[in-house]
């Protein structure tokens, strides 16, 4: 009389299926509500804003930031040229499903033969 199996039991009925993986890819995605908005400040089209000009949009929000909070918010997005660069904060890289492919199959080298053979011949 055997125990009763623990847990679930399955069967790996076909080995191709073993064989497959999912498989994604980045896309960039632009947020065109949110960039939108900072077009409304960029009045010249240079496509960035200077940190003193953020500050101020960020402080006319409402939101009770302190000084230190809006440097340091501005602070992290701050390019070398004391630029905002309102492009790279719009636009974002997600990962999108391609769906379940075969995973390719490594070939052995030929002309070996396997250890336990060679140790039986």
């Amino acid at each position: 009389a055997d125990p009763a199996p623990l847990g679930e039991e399955f069967e790996v009925v076909d080995k191709a299926e073993v064989q497959k993986e999912e498989h994604f890819h980045e896309e960039e995605v632009v947020d065109n509500l949110e960039r939108s908005a900072w077009e409304y400040y960029d009045k010249g089209g240079a496509e960035h804003l200077r940190p003193d000009d953020v500050e101020v949009l960020l402080h006319n929000l409402g939101r009770c930031l302190s000084c230190k909070q809006v440097e340091a918010m501005v602070g992290c997005v701050v390019s070398d040229r004391r630029r905002v660069n309102f492009k790279k904060l719009t636009t974002h890289k997600k990962l999108v499903w391609d769906g379940i492919k075969d995973i390719p199959k490594k070939e052995e080298p030929k002309g070996e033969e396997p250890k336990a053979e060679q140790a039986a011949a």
